[in-house]
């Protein structure tokens, strides 16, 4: 019996951890196949079918659900007889819609399941279709999936590891929402840091939901990669809490070298009627706090916030950003809320209009108008490109002083309607472009809010400057104006 599992990343850079979970504690020898949604759906048939497994399994979240649906029409057309697994959190909460397509579907945590499933298969013992794979108390019981096999590939790719599941709080729009923290030891926790770190990756990502859930835990294992590993040039990746910080932590990351660690911040909304509504408690001063103070460490800094949250407006969402943004973090990440299957917001979105197909963002709210929503996506655009890139942080730490100190989303906002009425593309577009945009949008608007005409051409002059200074930062040794010296 030939045994396939299927990890369909996201994108090529992405390496899916649950299939090497899966495989790494099943007795039966079980072939991983990597490829991503990007690849055509031909070519990914044709990558299973030419194998002739017997059976193949697939773990399924948002982003790779509707291809995985298309591509299972494919390979049992091809192969009629193969037996099919499917698992993960996008089927783990209406798994009979799915039978259908899949001969077994395993809920929750299937570490242990998917193993003894494999061998009934094999031995031809009847098991029930939907497999309930329960909450697996101690964490050092299921063996390490960090193989040469996945470890390797960490020269080009993201490794992604786990340090503990569940996450300690209760945002209702989060699958984490509620589950109990289990976490690996901390010596199995070093065991697993030094077998990757032979690979010397680029970049490990932790997982766990809220990394700094307990000080102490988090405080030890910082130290340790500090002390084994700050000389080696791979960067460590945690999401936090923004108020989970006491002084030592804070102290350990002030102290850290360029490009050791990074980390990422969920702060969602500044609106406390917002946070109390999806369950989330929050110290705004203390968030506004340790951001300011971390925004000017070497750890660069990402940020979210979730624009279509109960009870957020336009103004309100648009204050938080102008709030955020001006704490300086290095990423801010304007997102749109998803309302995701299993997550506790799911019964209560009356009057919500939302896409039936994944990842199943918001169309409206009761208290945002799908206007709103696409005016806050032309913000989003123009973050991304000027700000989230890093390409332009001279030039913009000299324009919203000077033109938007007190709102930078209108900046944003404005730059992008900019484009929209000069039939400027931002895909595919070059940094040359990019830079005259920025540089003509600034002048338009310099005479438009009435400053001073005899200013005018020193302030073109500096701006120029600051984008030679960006444009050759970015790696292009030529000046975008070469008269500028």
């Amino acid at each position: 019996m030939k045994v396939i599992f299927l990890a369909l990343n996201s994108s090529y850079v992405h390496t899916l951890l649950a299939p090497r979970y899966l495989v790494a504690n099943c007795s039966y020898p079980v072939e991983i196949v990597e490829t991503n949604v990007n690849a055509s759906l031909e070519e990914v048939a044709d990558k299973v079918s030419e194998k002739h497994p017997d059976v193949l399994a697939i773990s399924c979240y948002i982003f790779n659900i509707k291809f995985v649906k298309e591509l299972l029409v494919i390979i049992k057309r091809n192969l009629p007889d193969i037996i099919i697994i499917l698992g993960g959190y996008e089927v783990s909460y209406n798994p009979e819609e799915y039978l259908d397509l899949a001969n077994y579907v395993i809920q929750g945590e299937g570490d242990f399941e998917f193993g003894k499933l494999i061998l009934a298969i094999e031995k031809g013992t009847e098991r029930e279709r939907i497999i309930n794979g329960n909450v697996i108390e101690i964490l050092d019981s299921i063996k390490s999936p960090y193989s040469a096999e996945y470890c390797s590939q960490g020269d080009k790719k993201i490794i992604y590891y786990e340090s503990s599941r569940g996450c300690p709080f209760n945002c209702s729009y989060c699958m984490s929402s509620n589950t109990k923290v289990r976490p690996f030891s901390l010596e199995r926790v070093y065991s697993d840091l030094d077998n990757i770190m032979q690979y010397n990756p680029k970049l490990i990502k932790f997982v766990d939901r809220t990394f700094n859930y307990n000080l102490e835990r988090s405080k030890k294992i910082i130290k340790y990669i500090i002390e084994k590993y700050s000389d080696c040039n791979t960067k460590f990746h945690f999401e936090v809490s923004p108020e989970l910080f006491d002084e030592e932590l804070l102290e350990l990351f002030s102290n850290l070298r360029e490009n050791l660690m990074q980390l990422e911040i969920g702060i969602q909304s500044f609106n406390q009627v917002t946070l109390a509504a999806v369950n989330r408690k929050a110290s705004i001063e203390k968030i506004e706090k340790n951001i300011s103070f971390l925004s000017k460490t070497n750890v660069p800094i990402h940020t979210d916030l979730i624009a279509g949250l109960p009870h957020e407006g336009y103004k309100s969402f648009v204050d938080g950003f102008n709030k955020l943004y001006l704490l300086g973090p290095g990423v801010l990440q304007l997102g749109f809320l998803k309302i995701l299957k299993g997550a506790p917001i799911e019964k209560n979105i009356d009057n919500y209009r939302i896409s039936a197909d994944p990842p199943y963002e918001i169309l409206s709210t009761p208290w945002l108008s799908e206007n709103e929503l696409a005016d806050l996506k032309i913000a989003e655009d123009m973050l991304d490109l000027y700000h989230n890139s890093n390409r332009f942080k001279n030039s913009l730490s000299f324009i919203i002083p000077l033109l938007y100190s007190s709102s930078p989303f209108f900046f944003f906002y404005e730059l992008g309607k900019y484009y929209i009425s000069m039939g400027l593309k931002r895909k595919g577009s070059a940094a040359p472009m990019q830079s005259q945009a920025i540089y003509d949008f600034v002048k338009q608007k310099y005479i438009e809010f009435n400053l001073p005409p005899a200013k005018l051409n020193d302030v073109l002059y500096q701006l120029a400057k600051h984008l030679n200074a960006d444009y050759k930062r970015s790696g292009n040794n030529r000046k975008w104006k070469r008269n500028i010296k």
